[in-house]
This record gives C-alpha cells, structure tokens and sequence, in this order.
C-alpha cells in the first residue's frame, strides 16, 4: 500500500476517533475517488471500512442536527404556549413527529397523585384510548414513574414487568397498539407524568429515539411546570385581586357604615318625625322605604306617592319577631321588613323596597326599626303629657266647669273659644283603641285643636266652622285605618259657655250613628229625622208614639218570650222580605210568616201596606234610639 494511502487510512482513523467531520470528510471522500480513477483500487480496499463508518457518521450527525433544530424550534413553541391545554397538544405532537411513531401521548399525574389520565394525545383511533384513566401505580405510566427512567417495551401486553390494569389494557388493545416507549417528567423529582410514543407494530426503538424522547419529555416537564407555575400565578394574582376588591369593598362598607351611624344618630334628636326615618333609608338603601303602624297603616313614606301594602298574617309575623325579614307585598313586590318594638310592644314596621340586602344593610334596617320605636315611643311620651293637660282643660269645657279660667288656658294651648269651634265626639271605643287615640288626637293637633277623652269617648274642640265637613275628615281617616267609628259633631261655639250644650247633641249624634250605622260622620242636619229626635227636647211624645204602635210587641215578647219585636225589625230592615229575615234570624221561612201573622193581630195592622209598614219601621228604629239617648 501506498504512502499516500496510509496516510489516507490514518488521517480515517483519526476522524472517526473523535476529529470533526466537517468539511474534511467530503475532502477525503474526494480524494478516494480520485485513487480510484488512477488504478489504484487495489489499495483502497482498507479504506472502504473507514470511509462507510465516516459516511455513516455524518449522516447521523446530520440527523442529530436536524433533530436539534427541531427540538430548539419546539421548545420555542413551548415558551410561547401559556395555556396547559394548547400546550400538551403541541408536545405529543411535536413527539410524534420527531420520533415517527404512530401514536404519541401524555400521561399526566393528578394532583393527588392517586392516579393518572391522558391529558393529550395524537395518532390514537379509539375514544376508549383518549379517555384512559389508569389508577396510581398500575399499568405503563407506573412503571415508568417508578423506575425514573425511559423504558421500552416491545409488546405492551405480554410485558410482565408492566402492573396491568383491566382498564388500561383494554384502551391498549382497543386501539391495537404493541410497542411503546415512555419517558419520566420530572420537576425537581417530583413526577409530573409520562410522554410516551406507541407503535401497531413491533419496532425496535433505537438509543437515539430513546434519548430525543428523554429530552422531549424533560423539555415538556419545563413547559408544564412553567405553565402549572403560570398557572398559580395568574390564580393567586387572581386571589390577591380578590382580596383588595374585597379590602377595598370592606372599607367602603365601614365608610357607609360610619355615615349610616351617624345619620340613625340624628333621628334620634328632639323633634324628628317618621318621615324622616322614611327619607334616611331611602337615601342609605337607594330604595323606597316607609314607616307603617302594627296594622300596616301608613304613617310615612319616601317618596311619599309609595304606599307598601303587607298582607296581615306578614305583619302579624313581622310583629312577633325581632329580625327584618323578607315578604311580599301587594302585587308581588319585593319587600324587607323590620319591627319597631319598645318594651315588648310593637310600635311600628319599617319597610324598604329591595330584591335583596347585603348582612350590613339588614343590620341597618334593624337599627333603623330600633331608632324608629325610640322615636315613636318618645313622641308618645310627648303627644300623652300634651294630652294630659288638653284632656283636662276638655273636660272642664264640656262640663261647664271653670269658664272664668279656661278660655285663658285654652288660649295658652293655640286655641281661641271667642272664634267658631266645633265639638266632635266618637262612639265608645272598642277594638283597636290605641291606634284610634293616635289618629283622632293626631287630627286634632294638626287642625289647632284640643283632644280629650270622657267616659270611654273621644271628644275634641277644633277651631272650625263646619260640624259635618269636620266630622267627615276625621270619619274618612278612620275608614281607611279600617276603624269602624262613628263621629258625631255640633257647632259652631262662639264661647265656652256653648261648648257644654254642642258636646251633648254631638255625643247623641255619635250614638245615633252608631246604633243606625256603626260608623262614619253625623250631624243633626245629616241624620233626618232621627236629627228632629234629637232636636227636640220633648222625647215623651216620642215614647208615646212608639208605645201605641208596638208597645203591645214589646209586651207579648216580655210576658211570653217570644221574638216578635226581632222578627219585625229583620222584616222591616231587609224590605220586607220573608227570606232574608229568616236567614238574619236563622229560623225556617214559615216560622218567620208565623210570627209576622201573630204580630198583624196584635197590632191590627197589614204589614203589606205601604204605610203600615213605615210607621211600625219608624217607630221600632225610634224606640232603638230613645232608649241609647241620654
């Protein structure tokens, strides 16, 4: 062999034992074939071995190049994927791809570490695959976990060193796959999970696939750590937002609060009323609010056109508890209530007008119900000593008593007895007399009147020239507060010594209303002849009148008792109707004919004559009144 050529062989050797390929093996590779072309193949027998093993390396050098490129160009798509979703895809893609498998996914293991599912796959054909769930410790990804090293099996299923998992093997044989490879992600040795290439087919996995799917799965622990790291920045950013909107909403809450304090605090001073408890939370609460009393009546309003009507077993329910509470009003508005108690008894209601509170806001509302009961209790306090010495300076007038002293007090009071008065009187009181006081001395006040109260009645002088129009405002508020009560009025009064005589034709005007209606306003002109009755002081006439016509009932019921003079009044009332006495007297329709037949006897007269019928109904509502007279 020629020099030339062992320098040649040597320079081969050289190259192949660690020396840079480079340019110099396309050099070489030349300058064999040009030995070739002067005949002296003969020596290059020696070189054929070296040369195939230098074309062998650069080839692989070039691979292991283009793997690298490809590889940097795919962690660079890793840096620039955020999402962990979109950035799984991108690895088992990626995987694919570079190695040539079949099938490429990543297994990645729970946060509780008690099992593992595949989060991202490629080339997979079966659903059953896609959704593998493999317990912890089982099937390939266990192994691989457990070993921290890539492993390679050439059949899947006939593997013993693999735990099988029933699931698992079936979502393997489902999708025919036979040969795997997988390699451990790892973050600081905590396992993330397994990125693992698959094959339907046996395959013999080289070393260098082994090793770029190594790197793979090193470069996709990075990616998913950073993004699992990303993650709980963004979420504990996320949470540190939270916490300041939450700060910040809190402090603001405290401002309000602070401010609502104060605001509750001023209605507490002398000479608030209820509007403006009503204005306070509307203005607080942005929404409509009013003060009602235990009865749902109101007693203010913001804005004053709202007008919250509760149903009474809601009030009722109000009433007996101690916390605001939500109900529906009329119409099915949306309301939140609070009781005003003092002393264990309820005073009033506050109400607003709102889907929902926030737990400061019905705390509010219920300090304002407490404000609210302080304030009304304390206006009672008030408007009764007021009453006091009004009711005494009243009862003196209507008694005749001390003339020569009260136009002065009166005076002292707003009230002048040298102008026109008017005197109401009210039937006696029954059901609901607290609220019935509070409305009649509330209009008294406002008119510049002086209340009072004797013997179960109330009585009023009112700086007024009209007897029925003032009976009839104080007659229309009951009717709405649904007070039955009837109010009698008489007047004017030009000085005290007047008010004695007005206070008994009013007090005889509210009884003969009552015994005729029950309620509403009376006056002598308004009540007919019932007014004559009154007017004239001669009411032994009357009894005589009533006596001749039906004193023989009233007899025949005393001497027998029977119910003549009953059955007549229910015939009589009801237009002469058989049928409708008896269902008022609650007796069959023949005893009803009976007893008017026995009554025409009696009297003898014809009850189907027109004017028989009205001297017997007038006198029977005659002898009604006379005998609740004074």
């Amino acid at each position: 062999m020629s020099r030339i050529v062992a320098d040649i062989a040597a320079l081969l050797h050289s190259c192949r034992a660690g020396a840079a390929p480079g340019d110099s093996t396309q050099a070489i590779a030349r300058l064999a074939d040009s030995l070739t072309e002067t005949g002296e193949e003969s020596d290059l027998s020696s070189l054929r071995a070296p040369i195939e093993g230098i074309r062998s390396d650069y080839a692989g050098y070039l691979r292991r190049e283009t793997e690298l490129y490809r590889l940097l160009q795919t962690a660079q798509r890793l840096l620039g994927t955020a999402a962990l979703g979109e950035l799984l895809g991108v690895i088992v893609e990626a995987t694919r791809d570079l190695i040539g498998s079949q099938v490429a996914h990543l297994n990645l293991v729970d946060r509780d570490e008690q099992s593992s599912t595949i989060r991202a796959t490629t080339g997979a054909r079966t659903e059953t695959f896609r959704l593998q769930h493999t317990p912890a410790g089982a099937g390939f990804t266990g192994l691989v976990l457990r070993l921290r090293s890539p492993y390679v099996t050439k059949d899947y299923l006939t593997d013993p060193a693999i735990d099988h998992d029933p699931s698992g093997d079936a979502s393997v044989r489902a999708d025919h796959l036979v040969t795997m490879a997988g390699a451990p992600m790892l973050d600081n040795e905590e396992p993330l999970g397994v990125l693992m290439v698959s094959w339907r087919r046996p395959v013999t996995v080289t070393d260098e696939q082994v090793d770029l799917l190594t790197s793979l799965a090193s470069l996709a622990a990075v990616a998913v750590a950073a993004a699992r790291r990303h993650e709980e920045a963004r979420r504990s950013r996320t949470a540190l937002e939270e916490a300041n909107e939450n700060f910040r909403r809190v402090n603001s809450q405290l401002e309000w609060g602070a401010q609502a304090h104060d605001r509750l605090l001023a209605l507490l001073l002398p000479g608030t009323r209820t509007d403006a408890v009503a204005a306070t939370m509307n203005e607080l609460l942005g929404a409509k609010a009013a003060v009602l009393d235990p009865q749902g009546v109101l007693l203010a309003a913001a804005p004053l056109s709202w007008r919250p009507v509760i149903a009474r077993g809601d009030l009722d329910r109000i009433a007996a508890g101690g916390r605001a509470v939500h109900v529906t009003g009329e119409g099915g508005a949306p309301l939140w209530a609070a009781p005003a108690h003092c002393g264990g008894e309820p005073l009033a209601v506050l109400v607003v007008e709102r889907d929902d509170l926030l737990e400061m806001e019905r705390l509010l509302l219920e300090r304002a119900a407490t404000a609210t009961a302080l304030l009304l209790a304390t206006m009672h306090a008030i408007s009764e000593a007021q009453f006091r010495s009004s009711a005494d300076l009243v009862t003196d007038l209507v008694r005749g008593r001390r003339l020569d002293t009260v136009e002065r007090q009166a005076a002292s009071l707003g009230l002048e007895l040298s102008r026109p008065n008017v005197v109401l009187v009210t039937s006696t009181l029954t059901d609901r007399r607290r609220q019935t006081r509070s409305l009649f001395r509330g209009h008294a006040h406002r008119v510049g009147g002086l209340p009072g109260e004797i013997d179960g009645h109330l009585v009023a002088v009112l700086p007024l020239a009209d007897p029925h129009a003032a009976a009839t405002d104080v007659a229309t508020a009951f009717h709405e507060a649904g007070l039955l009560v009837a109010v009698g009025a008489s007047g004017p009064a030009t000085r005290p010594s007047d008010i004695e005589h007005h206070y008994a034709t009013a007090l005889d005007c509210a009884t003969a209303q009552d015994k005729l209606t029950g309620h509403g306003p009376a006056t002598i002109d308004t009540l007919g002849f019932v007014g004559l009755l009154l007017a004239n002081p001669d009411r032994a006439q009357l009894s005589d009148f009533v006596h001749r016509r039906v004193g023989a009932l009233q007899e025949h019921d005393t001497d027998r008792h029977t119910s003549l003079i009953p059955t007549l009044e229910a015939y009589l009332d009801r237009d002469r109707s058989i049928r409708a006495a008896a269902r008022h007297l609650h007796v069959h329709t023949n005893t009803v004919q009976q007893r008017l037949q026995r009554i025409e006897t009696l009297l003898g007269v014809d009850l189907h004559t027109t004017n028989s019928a009205t001297e017997l109904h007038l006198a029977l509502r005659l002898r009604r009144l006379l005998r609740t007279m004074s």
